[in-house]
Parts: C-alpha cells; sequence; structure tokens
C-alpha cells in the first residue's frame, strides 16, 4: 500500500515537473514512463483490500442538512451524463473498484463518494489502529493493507493505453511514451479516476458538502 500511495506521489510530482519544463529529456522521459507504467498497477490492480460493512440508513443519509446536493448512480449509468455542484459529468467506466469520471466543465467539484453493496450497505475501509486491534487476533491480517479512497487525475491518452492493452509490458509501453507525447500531456483530457476499498457492486452515490 506504502507503494501504491508513492507512485501516485511521484505521479502527481512528475505532471508538476513537466508544466514546469521547457523541454523534456530523454532521461527525464524514461523516468516519466517507469512512474506512469506503476500508475497502472496502482489504478488497474484489480486488489480489493479489508473493509467492513454497515447497515446504510438512506432515509437519514437524505435528511442531512451538511449535504448540498448528491445523486445516486450504478453501472447502468456508464455512458451517462450527470450533474454535480453546477458542473456535468460523465461516468466513463466502471471496473471492479474504481470509476473513471469526465469532467466536463472547466471548475474542480470536490464531491464524496459513498460505495454500496448489491443489497444496499455501506462500503467502509478500517483504521490503521483498528487493523492493529484486528492483527492482535488474526496473524493473517496486513496492517499494510490499510485503504480508504483515492481520487487521481490521470491522461485520457494513458488511460486509453491502458485500456485497450491490459497486457502492455513496461518495455512496449516505453516505446510508446515518446518525448512529444510527454509534453503534450499537460495539456490533453484527463480523467479522475477513483479507487475505493472495494468492488462497485452495487449503487454508489456522490455527494456535496
Amino acid at each position: 500500500m506504502k507503494k501504491k500511495v508513492l507512485i501516485i506521489i511521484l505521479f502527481i510530482c512528475s505532471t508538476s515537473i513537466l508544466k514546469a519544463q521547457e523541454k523534456v529529456t530523454e532521461e527525464q522521459r524514461a523516468l516519466y514512463a517507469k512512474i506512469l507504467f506503476a500508475n497502472k498497477d496502482a489504478i488497474f490492480d484489480n486488489n480489493t483490500y479489508q473493509y467492513q460493512v454497515e447497515k446504510f440508513d438512506e432515509k437519514k443519509f437524505n435528511n442531512r442538512t451538511s449535504i448540498i446536493e448528491k445523486i445516486k448512480l450504478t453501472k447502468e449509468n456508464i455512458g451517462e451524463t450527470f450533474k454535480l455542484g453546477g458542473c456535468d459529468f460523465k461516468l466513463v467506466d466502471v471496473k471492479n473498484n474504481i470509476l473513471v469520471i469526465d469532467n466536463l466543465c472547466d471548475n474542480k467539484v470536490d464531491f464524496e463518494i459513498i460505495n454500496l453493496t448489491k443489497e444496499g450497505d455501506e462500503v467502509k475501509p478500517y483504521s490503521f489502529f483498528e487493523l492493529l486491534d484486528m492483527e492482535e487476533e488474526d496473524e493473517n491480517i496486513n496492517v499494510d493493507s490499510v485503504f480508504g479512497l483515492s481520487k487521481i487525475q490521470l491522461s485520457k491518452k494513458i488511460y486509453e493505453i491502458f485500456e485497450n492493452s491490459p497486457e502492455i509490458t513496461k518495455e512496449e509501453f516505453d516505446k510508446i511514451v515518446t518525448i512529444e507525447m510527454l509534453e503534450s500531456l499537460e495539456e490533453s483530457k484527463k480523467y479522475e479516476i477513483i479507487k475505493s476499498v472495494a468492488k462497485f457492486e452495487g449503487a454508489f452515490i456522490f455527494y456535496l458538502l
């Protein structure tokens, strides 16, 4: 888990460096290609983590005065657009425990997400301290597997490479990622990748506080 967090941080840092650089060197290109490829495993590994399931009181949730806006979707809404916070979004895909979202406006909308099971219960991660307590009772508990919800931006170009060629090797990817491609990524369309602790099997709720 620590490795995956580091990979995502490196990806964010690398794109910032790209923005500041006028010209990408071959050495930098090779480094960025490695970082981007590592993100493939971090995002698309299809792993789920240790989590708990709690009864979700939808009526109580709907009555929360702190919630400004909300919308409930399922896999059936893939390809459709929805509005939240004055912006239009497209639900590009739902894959195992990730959602792929396309923000169709220029504003950043900081929304929250609830992942529900097929039975309508809420999926929640364990905290680090909860996992520590569980580890004392069960040696098979992996404390490093603590995970909540991650949201990162990934270039549409890079996403489509991984989507269309899921078995692509590091060497094959390295040949595709040219200096010209890297220099174009900063201005290219980006998807928001949302990764949950468990698979999105039921409905999921986007909401604003």
